[in-house]
């Protein structure tokens, strides 16, 4: 059976449906393309800072790192 979704979205002007499903993708795409490199290339699953606040503590570090 198929799962209906409904997602809202909030605009600054009204656009084409043709436009607005492009712009999704295009932001979709960004999202997957990054959590790929956390995922794949930095290994971003394997990571075992869950405790207290270390991955907040190791954020910044790791965007740093990236960004190089």
């Amino acid at each position: 059976m198929a799962t209906i979704v409904t997602r809202y979205f909030l605009l600054f002007r009204p656009l084409p449906a043709t436009r607005f499903a492009e712009l999704v993708r295009m932001h979709w795409q960004i999202e997957t393309t990054l959590h790929w490199v956390l995922d794949v290339v930095m290994d971003e699953d394997q990571s075992r800072s869950r405790k207290n606040h270390a991955s907040e503590n190791l954020a910044p570090a790791c965007a740093v790192s990236r960004s190089t």
